[in-house]
């Protein structure tokens, strides 16, 4: 994951980091209000200032009883690109729980076990809740815009079903607690069955609203047949 042009707060946590091996605890903010954005706005500590929010869904400055308790263990780098601008880089390694948030220097720190369980690949249990999820990955692609090839390339190639979960969950899901909810699913199984049934829910959604709309689009085309016939007969 890069961040391109990070927020103040993000970028103090990151050069306050010890060394270029520098592991750091990613957690999102908790949402004031329901909201269907994808606005998760994660940040590696801090307060920070969300100016640019014009939904109201964040405070102005994040406290650490703003912050969900289960986040992920990553390595942080810092560069810039071509045009200059600060870029953070993060590379998952794994899901941690926090104990605690404390305020150090400044900025929000936190104690956190990291935990992550894994399945072997090939397993049987495994295999058939990897061929479950491509099913249901084909069968939500079907209301959105095709992913990109390399995405669906990948959503074939795993064999890891802790792994292929975490994929389709960060490509098709929309709303924030559902992605919430699928990170703090430390069982590979049990994260599983979580997007399965998120899935199903988001599937049988969009269909309804896709019924909807066509009924809708029908009435609005007669409408407008109907009009249009009227002003000939004048």
């Amino acid at each position: 994951m890069e961040i391109e042009n990070p927020d103040p707060a993000a970028l103090t946590a990151v050069n306050a980091l010890a060394d270029d091996d520098a592991r750091a605890l990613v957690v999102a903010v908790r949402p004031k209000k329901d909201n269907n954005n994808n606005n998760s706005n994660n940040i590696i500590g801090g307060p920070n200032e969300h100016s640019d929010d014009q939904n109201g869904i964040f405070n102005s400055v994040v406290t650490p009883r703003d912050l969900f308790n289960v986040g992920t263990v990553v390595k942080v780098t810092k560069s810039r690109n071509s045009a200059g601008n600060d870029v953070i880089s993060c590379e998952c390694i794994s899901r941690a729980i926090v104990s605690e948030y404390y305020l150090a220097g400044g900025l929000i720190s936190a104690s956190a076990i990291s935990k992550e369980v894994t399945v072997t690949d090939g397993d049987l249990k495994g295999e058939a809740y990897c061929d479950e999820m491509r099913h249901a990955f084909k069968r939500i692609c079907e209301y959105f815009p095709k992913p990109p090839v390399s995405i669906d390339m990948a959503v074939q190639r795993l064999r890891s079903p802790e792994l292929l979960a975490d994929l389709i969950a960060a490509t098709v899901l929309v709303r924030f607690p559902d992605k919430q909810a699928v990170l703090e699913e430390f069982d590979p199984y049990k994260r599983c069955e979580r997007l399965l049934i998120l899935i199903n829910e988001e599937c049988n959604l969009l269909a309804v609203e896709r019924e909807i709309h066509g009924r809708t689009q029908g009435r609005i085309a007669k409408n407008q047949r109907d009009y249009y016939l009227r002003e000939q007969m004048k």
